[in-house]
């Protein structure tokens, strides 16, 4: 008796998965996808923002505007890849 409910469950759970990573995928997807339209969207004010242990290099980083051009950039094309990658399996 104890069985059946495993063997649902077993069927049950891949499925389940793989929404659960469709979903995730498309957040991820849509957000890297939103700071692309977004003009002007810059991690800078987020960084500068930084209050804990590693405060002070976040603030660095947000000083510098050829660290923002390349945080940005990973930051944008990150979320996307990442969000196709799970999406896509």
């Amino acid at each position: 008796m104890a069985s059946a409910p495993q063997v649902k469950n077993s069927q049950l759970l891949p499925w389940a998965l793989t929404i659960v990573r469709i979903v995730i995928g498309w957040h991820f997807l849509y957000e890297g996808i939103s700071k692309i339209m977004a003009a002007g969207w810059s991690s800078a004010p987020y960084l500068a923002g930084s209050k804990w242990i590693f405060a002070p290099l976040f603030t660095a980083m947000a000083a510098s505007p050829a660290a923002i051009t390349v945080i940005d950039f990973i930051n944008i094309w990150g979320m996307i890849l990442v969000g196709l990658g799970l999406i896509l399996g």
